[in-house]
This record gives C-alpha cells, sequence and structure tokens, in this order.
C-alpha cells in the first residue's frame, strides 16, 4: 500500500463520518428555528476540521521531508567522496542510495505488525480458517512480502536505470541486511559470473542459465531473486555494500553502496569504506531523522 492510496483512504474515512455528523446535526437542526445557521456552521467546521487533520496526516507521512533529504545527500556524497579516495574506482562508477520502510508501517504497533504479518502469510498458504492468534505473540513470525523498501535519496554521477526490483525482507542483499540486522558485503562478480554469458570485452550479455538452473543454485548465490529479477541485475554492479539503519530496536532501512561490473576490482570493502557507511548511517539516524 503506498502513501497516497493510505491517505485517499483515511481522507474518505473522513468525509463519510462527517457526512454522518452532518445529517445527524441537520436532523436535529430542522426541529428549530434557524435550522439553516445550524446546518452552515457544521459545514464549515467539517470543513476546516478536515483540512487541518489532512494537513497533519500529510505531515506525518511525508518522511523525510525535503530539508532532510538534502542533508542525506550530504552524507551519502560524504560515502562516494572516501571510496574514490580509498580505492582507484572513479565516483562515476559509484552509486549510494538510502532506503527505507514506509512510514505507515513505522507508525502501527508492534502488535499491529505481527498480526499484519500472521495474516498475510496465513492467506498466502490458504489457512485463513486455521489461524491461531496465539502464534502472534511468536517473534519469529516470518514476515510477508511486504513492506517494500522505498528508495528515498540517491546519489550517482552516471545515469543509470533502476533495475524495478522490489526489494523486501530477505530477497538480494538488500533484504540479507534486513535479516542479519547488520552488514552485507556482496560480491557480484564472483558470485554471478558462472551465471552470465560474455560476448565481448564489454562485460556481461546477459544469463547464461535456465530457469532450472538457477533453482538450483545454492541460496547464497540466490537470495529469493527469480531468474527475471536476477536478469535485471546480473552484470550490472560487481559488489554491493548495504549498512542497516536502526530506530532504536528497529530496523528502518540500509544505506547501499555499489560499484559498476567493469570498475570492481575486488579491493572495495575496507575499513575506511566500512567506517565511512557506518558513520553516515549513524548521522542520518540521530542528526537527519533524528529516530531513537
Amino acid at each position: 500500500m503506498t502513501t497516497r492510496l493510505l491517505l485517499r483512504i483515511l481522507f474518505l474515512g473522513a468525509v463519510a463520518a462527517a457526512t454522518a455528523l452532518l445529517a445527524a446535526i441537520g436532523a436535529t437542526a430542522l426541529q428549530e428555528p434557524g435550522w439553516v445557521v445550524y446546518l452552515l456552521a457544521s459545514v464549515i467546521g467539517a470543513a476546516a476540521v478536515a483540512s487541518q487533520g489532512g494537513e497533519v496526516l500529510r505531515q506525518t507521512l511525508t518522511w523525510p521531508t525535503q530539508d532532510q533529504r538534502c542533508d542525506i545527500r550530504d552524507h551519502l556524497s560524504a560515502i562516494v567522496i572516501t571510496v574514490e579516495q580509498e580505492t582507484d574506482i572513479s565516483c562515476g562508477a559509484l552509486g549510494v542510495k538510502l532506503w527505507l520502510i514506509p512510514r505507515w508501517w513505522q507508525l502501527l504497533p508492534a502488535r499491529a505488525r505481527r498480526m499484519g504479518r500472521y495474516l498475510v502469510v496465513a492467506a498466502r498458504t490458504k489457512r485463513l480458517r486455521h489461524l491461531d492468534f496465539s502464534t502472534l505473540l511468536h517473534p519469529d513470525l516470518p514476515p510477508p512480502r511486504f513492506p517494500r523498501l522505498r528508495p528515498i535519496e540517491e546519489v550517482r554521477l552516471a545515469r543509470r536505470r533502476s533495475s524495478g526490483v522490489q526489494w523486501t525482507y530477505g530477497k538480494g542483499a538488500i533484504g540479507q541486511c534486513w535479516v542479519d540486522r547488520y552488514d552485507v558485503h556482496f560480491d557480484c562478480w564472483n558470485k554471478y559470473r558462472t551465471f552470465l554469458r560474455f560476448d565481448n570485452s564489454d562485460g556481461p550479455a546477459g544469463p547464461s542459465c535456465t530457469n532450472e538452473e538457477w533453482s538450483e543454485a545454492d541460496s547464497d548465490t540466490r537470495l529469493k531473486l527469480t531468474l527475471d529479477e536476477f536478469r535485471r541485475l546480473g552484470g550490472r554492479y560487481g559488489a554491493v555494500l548495504v549498512t542497516p539503519l536502526f530506530a532504536g530496536q528497529r530496523w528502518l532501512g540500509c544505506i547501499t553502496l555499489d560499484v559498476d561490473w567493469m570498475e570492481y576490482q575486488g579491493q572495495f570493502w575496507t575499513e575506511k569504506v566500512r567506517n565511512a557507511m557506518a558513520s553516515a548511517a549513524e548521522k542520518i539516524e540521530h542528526n537527519v531523522l533524528k529516530v531513537s
């Protein structure tokens, strides 16, 4: 569910409640003198309340704000500068992006999130008739395919079209960071090259494996990616580094750092690079998003 859809649902609910209130007031006012004045006052009051409530809701769900996004870009740019200084990789081959869990999911209480996960998993496994709500308290309840992480800000000099892959819990290096709640270094060059076709020296031309061969690859290579998703990703990146962000004990999102396939040289995950990403994550958590 997107933020726009959630806003629309809440707005329709507010309109329905206001309509019911006006109907009740109107029915009462018709029995008294001056009912037109009462009705107009009710309409104006309901419109004012709906307007203010909608603005508060919009500000609550619009996160990060525009000023926060500018600060985020500064911290992400610092990572690119550090990597370029630490390695021989040009900044044009690098990309840094911030991913966050949707705001509406963060605002839900923990019990509601567990219930939502359970109901979705039960629906997917067609066990809705045999619900056991005692499992809602189990901390290892498997999450569903949502919420999908939202790309917030990106720093990349070379233009590159998005892969379109929806990153969720356990999918890809980003999803693995969500599972492990720790830094993830995924060496795409070594993991993927046996599954790619090379027609010339310009890089991989696409997957060389069938769907059956891909499904038989080890889980550390596939990371829940389908062959179609692998087609979109294979050969794009030489390596991907992922650093998590937290709001207290809750996983908030992550920062990804990727290097182009043709520029990857193996010496990438150095201590200075790790420290730069960890420092950016900490500053974004506490100084920009101001989470605790």
